[in-house]
């Protein structure tokens, strides 16, 4: 299942590479827009939405507290 969020507090690309491979490593895709503050993430279908942003969301605090995911508007 796809999911689409918003991603803020990405200073540069090159943050936004690392901080995608860290969420790909848990879920089975995962792709993050820096120019369009967008991330999404290809997860299994058991996976609720609530609970993939509480996974993603704990994987950015941890790479920068400054990061903040949220449902998309």
């Amino acid at each position: 299942m796809r999911f689409r969020f918003d991603i803020e507090g990405l200073d540069c690309p090159h943050c936004a590479l690392k901080l995608e491979k860290m969420i790909k490593d848990e879920f089975e895709n995962a792709v993050i827009n820096f120019a369009s503050s967008s991330l999404i993430i290809d997860a299994n279908d058991s996976l609720l939405e609530d609970d993939v942003l509480k996974i993603a969301s704990d994987i950015a605090i941890s790479f920068d507290s400054n990061v903040k995911i949220s449902l998309k508007d």
